[in-house]
């Protein structure tokens, strides 16, 4: 690709995506990111965290509008800002490893809250989503792992509002210059960075719900005649040369149209920093093996580069700050076998975990860091000792044991990334170990359920009948609660029951 007007060549493949082109693969991947973020968005809308955005939002009530799972009817903006914030809640939001942050947790409440005002069909919806996906990784992976892990960008905001202005002007139809100058637009207003996980503050749900807004505000402004620059990727004062000093251009844009990078989205098992997922794995792993406990476990080292590094605060004293802090996150993993919002909130201040944070340690390693410099999926190494045993292993992140809902192994040519090293002799995880270790050995088709026009409606009533917020702790589970709810456009009892 011409390494000028990039922001052009994105428009143009925005514009030219079409449903008709996508194959059943890609759009059944596409359903079960839409499932996950719903999923996300149901459990945020019924935590604790939805009061301050409701009462923000209400002043904003329009019968016309868009909706608020849970709420009412109000502006579009607030729609999207709203559920975007709620889907960010649950730390569980779908990611992709090279562009790095979150790009569901923007682009789907996005495509939901203006396709329900627009009355879009699940076609254009989906072809908005896949498109948009591209934009965000293309210039996620342009910028990374500099942006992110020197920096301090928060790349769901940074490419997030490119993407929610190209997934917006998809759904619009609007022709290609229009898309061209509303993406751009968006870019010259994108930003965040990650300076809210050093106390937990609010950034972190702010982010993707400012994000939505600008991308909506973007393409407003597109239509009504404002304009955006053809370098505002690749300029001299651009978006690439701002957040990052090093933006890798050599394959920008090289496979779009060929390859769908939603395809190589994430979906995360555990309710913290995807930078401490394959730790997790590694002692949940040995936890089952070997009848870890806090009891008998003396000691654990994780060796890594840098950025893992950034992750050894102690004793945090929010949520936020305890979902980015690896001993905290491993001394929870150890005593309750799990990772999630729950457990997490239920251990502040544990006087049992805190005493355990302290033989959990973090340590910098060379030889990590070079292998990274060659692989960036190498994040680490895990060792642990208990009173009987002493092993290691890999973390290796191209392929985490709970990575994907889809089953991990396809024929022949599975190898797993999880090491467990036994005295010498080390052992690859078998198909059976894979099983045993996803959070469901065997996911949920999307593709056999109807997607019909956007009819969204929450009733806070039904929905706290049941107490289905267990559910989406496990993936699989997060996907039937979202099923129900967009079965046949309501929620009733029932149909959680069914989950």
């Amino acid at each position: 690709m011409d390494s000028k007007n990039l922001i052009r060549h994105l428009a143009q493949h925005v514009h030219s995506t079409r449903f008709e082109d996508l194959t059943t693969a890609e759009v059944d991947r596409t359903k079960q990111c839409l499932l996950d973020c719903l999923g996300n968005m149901l459990a945020g809308r019924f935590s604790g965290k939805a009061d301050g955005f409701l009462r923000h939002a209400a002043s904003s009530i329009q019968p016309d509008g868009a909706t608020i799972f849970g709420f009412q009817k109000v502006t579009l903006e607030k729609a999207a800002f709203c559920n975007a914030a709620f889907s960010r809640v649950m730390d569980l939001d779908d990611g992709h490893r090279r562009a790095m942050g979150h790009p569901g947790v923007v682009i789907i409440p996005t495509v939901l809250a203006v396709g329900e005002v627009l009355h879009a069909t699940t076609q254009e919806a989906i072809a908005a989503i896949v498109a948009a996906y591209d934009v965000y990784i293309e210039i996620g992976m342009a910028i990374n792992p500099y942006s992110y892990t020197v920096k301090g960008f928060d790349t769901t905001g940074v490419a997030g509002t490119v993407a929610a202005a190209a997934a917006i002007a998809k759904l619009k139809h609007l022709d290609m210059e229009t898309t061209k100058h509303a993406m751009a637009i968006a870019a010259l207003h994108s930003g965040g960075f990650i300076e809210y996980l050093s106390d937990g503050s609010s950034g972190k749900l702010l982010c993707p719900a400012w994000t939505a807004a600008t991308g909506l505000r973007s393409v407003e402004m597109a239509e009504c005649g404002f304009t955006g620059p053809d370098s505002v990727l690749e300029g001299t004062h651009g978006l690439f040369r701002c957040f990052s000093e090093n933006a890798d251009l050599s394959n920008f844009g090289a496979t779009l149209g060929t390859t769908r990078h939603i395809m190589t989205a994430y979906f995360k098992a555990h309710a913290c920093l995807r930078r401490l997922h394959a730790a997790i794995d590694a002692l949940l792993a040995a936890r089952k093996q070997h009848a870890l406990s806090l009891e008998n476990v003396r000691r654990i080292v994780v060796n890594a580069g840098d950025f893992v590094l950034k992750a050894d605060a102690r004793r945090p004293s929010t949520l936020v700050a305890a979902q980015g802090s690896m001993p905290f996150v491993l001394a929870v993993a150890l005593k309750h076998g799990k990772v999630s919002r729950e457990s997490l909130q239920s251990s502040m201040g544990d006087p049992e975990l805190e005493a355990v944070q302290d033989t959990i340690s973090l340590k910098f390693s060379e030889a990590i860091a070079a292998r990274q410099a060659s692989d960036s999926s190498l994040w680490g190494k895990f060792n642990w000792r208990s009173k009987r045993r002493t092993a290691s292993s890999l973390l290796n992140m191209r392929r985490s044991a709970r990575e994907n809902l889809r089953p991990p192994c396809h024929g022949t040519n599975c190898k797993g990334s999880l090491w467990i090293n036994s005295s010498a002799r080390p052992r690859r995880l078998k198909r059976s170990d894979w099983r045993r270790l996803s959070p469901g050995s065997t996911p949920l088709t999307a593709s056999t359920h109807s997607f019909r026009r956007f009819r969204l409606r929450a009733s806070p009533r039904t929905l706290r009948t049941r107490p289905w917020r267990r559910a989406v702790d496990d993936v699989s589970a997060r996907r039937r609660l979202a099923l129900a709810i967009i079965g046949r456009g309501n929620v009733t009892t029932d149909a959680i029951a069914a989950c």
